[in-house]
C-alpha cells in the first residue's frame, strides 16, 4: 500500500473504482464515502497540479526575466563595444587623415623652401651679374671722365684763355676805325 501513496493518481483511480464497486454491490454509504474521497483527492491533485503549473510558470517567468535582463545587458555591452569600436575607428581614421595632412603640409613647406632656395640662388646670380655690370659701368664712367679731363687739359693747354681772348677782342675793338671814337 505504501507504493500507492507514492502515486496519487493511482490512489485517486482506486477510490473511484472502489466507489463504483460499492455502488454495484448496493452499499451506497461506502460508495458515497469513496466517491467523496475520490472527489476530494481529485481536487487536491488538481490543486497540486495547478500549484505546480503556477510554480513552473513563475519559474519560467523569472527565468525569462533573468534571461531578458541578461540579454538586455549583453545587448548593452554589444552596443557599448560597437560604439567603442566605432570610436577607435574614428580615432584611427582621424589620426591617419591628420598624418596625411601634416605630411602634405610638410611636402608643401619643403617644396616652398626648395623653390625659395632656387629663387635665392637666381637672385644671388643676378645680384652678382648686376654688381659686375655696375663695376663695368663705373670703370667705363671713370674712363670717360678721365678722357674728358684729359681732353679738357689738352683743350686748355692748346686754346688761349678767356682773358687772353678778351684782351685781344678789346684791342681789336679799339683798333676798328668807326668804333674807336664812340667809346
Amino acid at each position: 500500500m505504501a507504493r500507492i501513496f507514492k502515486h496519487p493518481t493511482l490512489l485517486n483511480a482506486l477510490f473511484l473504482t472502489l466507489s463504483q464497486c460499492y455502488q454495484k454491490l448496493g452499499d451506497h454509504k461506502n460508495a458515497f464515502n469513496y466517491l467523496t474521497m475520490h472527489i476530494h483527492f481529485k481536487d487536491s491533485l488538481n490543486k497540486l497540479e495547478n500549484v505546480s503549473r503556477i510554480e513552473n510558470l513563475r519559474l519560467g517567468y523569472e527565468f525569462n526575466q533573468k534571461f531578458a535582463l541578461a540579454n538586455a545587458n549583453q545587448e548593452k555591452k554589444d552596443i557599448l563595444s560597437a560604439i567603442e569600436l566605432q570610436k577607435q575607428k574614428n580615432l584611427r581614421n582621424s589620426f591617419i587623415i591628420g598624418f596625411i595632412l601634416v605630411f602634405a603640409l610638410g611636402i608643401v613647406v619643403f617644396r616652398g623652401y626648395r623653390n625659395k632656395q632656387k629663387a635665392n640662388i637666381i637672385i644671388m646670380n643676378q645680384k652678382l651679374e648686376v654688381e659686375h655690370q655696375k663695376s663695368l659701368v663705373e670703370e667705363k664712367q671713370k674712363d670717360i671722365i678721365d678722357s674728358i679731363h684729359y681732353a679738357k687739359r689738352i683743350q686748355t693747354s692748346l686754346l688761349p684763355t678767356q682773358k687772353y681772348i678778351a684782351g685781344i677782342l678789346n684791342k681789336r675793338m679799339q683798333a676798328l676805325p668807326g668804333k674807336a671814337g664812340k667809346s
